[in-house]
């Protein structure tokens, strides 16, 4: 069988983007098989096949977490594995319309939150060590890197509230 690997990144609250794009490859004939360890993404050349995916954060350990898998399992999910705190499913589309989301807001919810504490966490060492850096360096170096850091905040400012802003939707379903 015809296998292909493409590299692509989702951004931490591009979730439903990714469900949509993994939708169209399966329309197109590619279903997800597996994931490599450099965010890439595994297809196999298959029949076209209208194909839901599902991305859920369930931070289940152990038996916990098997039976969170086999609950799905029950309602018709297949189970293609996790990657990066993300589980991925998918499911055949009965009559064109695609199925209800997984109902586990509160687990994303809490994964954003996650990441954005770890965001939080990052922002002290980034604003100490480029100031720290900087005086090191001769006069373009500090330029440059006054302009990545610069780049970078700008970067930080606006993930934090984009995962802010997804956390709030969460929470309202």
């Amino acid at each position: 069988m015809t296998s292909k690997t493409v590299l692509k990144c989702f951004l931490p609250w591009q979730d439903q983007k990714e469900e949509a794009w993994l939708h169209l490859m399966a329309k197109s004939g590619w279903r997800l098989a597996s994931f490599s360890r450099s965010r890439a993404y595994i297809f196999e050349h298959s029949q076209p096949a209208d194909l839901c995916y599902r991305l859920d954060a369930s931070p289940a350990q152990g038996k916990a977490l098997d039976d969170y898998l086999q609950s799905l399992r029950a309602q018709g999910w297949q189970y293609l594995g996790s990657r990066c705190g993300w589980q991925y499913f998918c499911m055949p589309v009965a009559g064109g319309q695609l199925p209800p989301p997984i109902n586990n807001h509160l687990g994303k919810a809490g994964k954003y939150q996650r990441v954005m504490m770890f965001l939080v966490g990052f922002l002290p060492v980034m604003l100490l060590w480029f100031p720290l850096l900087r005086r090191r360096l001769g006069v373009a170096m500090q330029n440059i890197l006054g302009v990545i850091f610069l780049l970078l905040l700008a970067f930080f400012i606006f993930t934090t509230f984009k995962i802010y802003r997804r956390i709030s939707q969460l929470r309202e379903l």
